[in-house]
């Protein structure tokens, strides 16, 4: 009988070292990265529940926007603040990230992002784009982006195309 309980004694304490190692070796989950490309696919996402009104095709950093043509302006509106609210929202983009805009006259404006962003912001970029395209159907502008996104800072660069645009203005 002694000799039963000396080994149920050696076996449970072999079970507890056992499974204090275990529980102590537990990996922990690392940090949430916020990846560019994670950052796209958010986007992606979003841009995705503004079919009705326009088509967003991406191409590396290069994005396309293209009007429907049954869309009017307030439609417009509402799907850019939309987006707006994602981005403050839903994506999390952090204060301190930047929208830069060269123009075709080699011009730039940049754009910070912050909790005074808001929807009057947002129509005042899209004002400056309009007026530098001087009204043209089709707009192309260069963009360099720097974007705070969860733990982590990356940049964008690319094209913006806009077709269409001149359905905001024309209403």
């Amino acid at each position: 009988m002694k000799n039963i309980n000396k080994k149920l004694i050696i076996l449970l304490v072999a079970t507890v070292l056992l499974l204090t190692f275990f529980v102590g070796c537990e990996e922990e989950t690392p940090p949430i990265q916020g990846t560019k490309a994670k950052f796209l696919a958010a986007l992606k996402t979003e841009t995705d529940k503004i079919s009705a009104v326009a088509t967003v095709t991406y191409d590396g950093d290069d994005i396309e926007v293209k009007f429907k043509n049954d869309t009017n302006k307030p439609a417009i509106l509402n799907a850019a603040f939309g987006l707006l609210s994602a981005l403050k929202d839903d994506i999390k983009v952090k204060n301190g990230s930047e929208l830069k805009i060269k123009y075709s006259d080699n011009s730039e404006k940049t754009y910070t992002f912050n909790s005074s962003f808001d929807n009057a912001a947002l129509a005042a970029l899209a004002n400056d784009i309009y007026a530098k395209a001087e009204g043209a159907d089709t707009i192309t502008v260069n963009y360099f982006a720097t974007v705070k996104y969860i733990d982590n800072s990356f940049s964008l660069e690319g094209e913006l195309y806009f077709e269409g645009f001149e359905k905001y203005f024309n209403e």
